[in-house]
């Protein structure tokens, strides 16, 4: 091995712990030495952005906890069923609501009214609507503009009225007794009575699907995913598969003398139908994923890359002063000092990226401050 290639490889170890050796690195080592360095410490802190991205699933809004959704959600799809409801993935990706069989027209459907709801009974026999599920052909700018109104709307807690703001004006609920505005988490400025409470629901359309959670008998947003057909089975009955599994091929709509689906009973049944819905949301939030993750690994990258050429450009200036004996190194000189600088952060910044992952994007460019900081202090400063 010859003793510049040797040399070469000593600087790529001690210039993560010796300012002066990270200094003749920049000056001596050839160019492309430095430009490897910078890509692999902007690539390094992005791995755990790009583990954690892969990790997320159309199921992880139940990463938590279910918010009572699986019996109603199961209630309902068994309520469409019994109706005679079904949807179908069509070979253009699109979603088709069958009754009976038939492709059911949208003429026939008030999109702005659940096709299907599960109401719960308290044991003070308090019936609130818990979940609701709606289906439209919108698209674009009108599918905006339908989640939107659905998110507005509101029941009185306690029931299944819709509070209408127009005919309670007056500060009074449909019921006459008065109502007592409290600030929410909403946007700046809206007040919604505390004895409100909004369902959660689920928006089935030709292009995807919309699904939105709200606290159970409240009205604060908790999360909402979006997702598409691209992933789906084409042409096979969908609550159907979500109603059926290996454990039990058939469906059952036995209800109790209060009406009540009795499989809602049975709790494997609920998780089974639970695990298929799961299932459903994961395939719809596929194509989403893969645009995330390049989208978000694309963003840091650069950030990351911005990063290495902001700092060299900092030591360009912190080196301008005529008392400064480093004042004749060049701006690439100074970006190719911060790119050897730059492995030792990369690597701490990767490893408590994977430990604590919720501040991932940022320890990079905590670290490289800090490294960056420690270098003009000791090796760029002025003379005295």
């Amino acid at each position: 091995m010859k003793d510049k290639t040797k040399t070469t490889l000593k600087l790529l170890l001690t210039s993560n712990i010796k300012n002066d050796d990270a200094m003749v690195a920049a000056k001596t080592a050839p160019w492309w030495i430095a430009l490897i360095l910078g890509l692999v410490s902007v690539f390094l802190p992005v791995i755990p952005l790009m583990v954690n991205v892969n990790k997320t699933y159309g199921s992880s809004i139940f990463a938590s906890q279910k918010y009572g959704l699986d019996s109603a959600n199961t209630g309902a799809l068994l309520d469409l069923k019994e109706r005679g409801y079904d949807f179908k993935v069509d070979g253009n990706k699109q979603l088709l609501m069958y009754e009976g069989g038939s492709v059911k027209s949208q003429s026939e459907i008030i999109d702005n009214e659940p096709i299907a709801e599960y109401i719960s009974t308290s044991a003070y026999d308090i019936k609130n609507i818990e979940y609701q599920i709606y289906y439209t052909e919108r698209s674009g700018k009108k599918l905006t503009a339908l989640i939107k109104e659905l998110d507005a709307v509101r029941y009185i807690d306690g029931g299944t009225t819709k509070y209408d703001p127009e005919a309670n004006s007056n500060g009074l609920y449909l019921d006459g007794s008065e109502a007592s505005e409290v600030e929410t988490s909403e946007s700046e400025g809206e007040t919604i009575p505390d004895t409100y409470y909004r369902p959660s629901f689920l928006l089935l359309f030709k292009g995807g699907l919309y699904f939105q959670i709200y606290t159970r008998h409240g009205v604060k947003r908790v999360t909402s995913m979006s997702g598409d057909w691209y992933h789906t089975t084409q042409n096979e009955y969908i609550i159907e598969n979500l109603l059926k599994s290996k454990a039990y091929p058939t469906i059952s709509f036995t209800k109790d003398t209060n009406g009540a689906y009795t499989a809602l009973r049975d709790a494997d049944y609920v998780a089974s139908v639970h695990k298929n819905f799961s299932k459903m949301l994961d395939n719809s939030f596929v194509e989403s994923k893969i645009r995330s993750f390049w989208s978000y690994t694309g963003i840091f990258l650069g950030i990351y890359m911005a990063l290495i050429v902001f700092m060299g450009l900092l030591c360009f200036l912190l080196t301008r002063g005529k008392n400064n004996p480093m004042n004749y190194l060049s701006f690439w000189t100074c970006v190719k000092l911060v790119a050897w600088c730059a492995l030792a952060p990369a690597l701490l910044a990767m490893i408590l990226g994977f430990v604590l992952s919720q501040y991932a994007t940022m320890y990079f460019i905590v670290l490289m401050g800090m490294r960056i900081m420690w270098l003009s202090m000791r090796q760029l400063r002025p003379a005295q």
